[in-house]
Formats: structure tokens, C-alpha cells, sequence
């Protein structure tokens, strides 16, 4: 599902790289897509701001508005569980590769 298709109560994946840490939050508010300038590499893009409840503690993140996982500096944010077993998935291959 895409970003721009969320609603409020649907859940999403949260990884946590620096902890290798997986939770399960809930949307609580989807914004309307808008213009953002100077995100994204300094090029205008549609984005939409997605607040997630995780543990209690809702927060804001700007995604663009058409992929189903975003990042952040420390996170992965998806709507879909395998996009995050991916990621995790090619974390362990580095760290495999990084070891031998």
C-alpha cells in the first residue's frame, strides 16, 4: 500500500537500524499530498506527512507520497512486513560479507 493510501488505524513496520530493532505502529493521521521543496535532494516533490503512534509516542515523518517504505536517518518505515524482512535481510548479508 502505498503512503498516500494510508488511513488512520492501518499499521505499519518500523526498523530501527541502529538498535536492529522491529515494532509494529499505527497511523494516526495522513496529511493531504503537498508540495515540498527542499527535501528529497533539493527537488520539489509530492509528499505526504504520516504521524505514527509507536510505543506510545506519536511522531511525524514527510514520505514521499508514491513508494510503500521510507527512510529516515536510523529508520525503515513501511507498510508492508516483507519490505522490512528485506532490509533486514541485506543488513545480515553485510554484515556476513563485512566479517569474512
Amino acid at each position: 500500500m502505498l503512503f498516500k493510501d494510508l488511513k488512520n488505524g492501518f499499521p505499519v513496520y518500523i526498523y530501527d537500524r541502529n538498535s536492529i530493532e522491529v515494532s509494529q505502529g499505527k497511523v494516526v493521521n495522513v496529511s493531504m499530498p503537498h508540495i515540498d521543496k527542499g527535501n528529497f535532494n533539493m527537488q520539489a516533490s509530492m509528499v505526504v506527512d504520516i504521524t505514527i503512534e509507536n510505543n506510545g509516542c506519536p511522531t511525524t515523518y514527510p514520505f514521499r507520497d508514491n513508494p510503500e517504505t521510507g527512510y529516515t536517518s536510523s529508520l525503515v518505515i513501511s507498510t508492508d512486513k516483507a519490505n522490512i524482512i528485506r532490509e533486514i535481510e541485506a543488513a545480515k548479508e553485510q554484515s556476513e560479507e563485512a566479517l569474512s
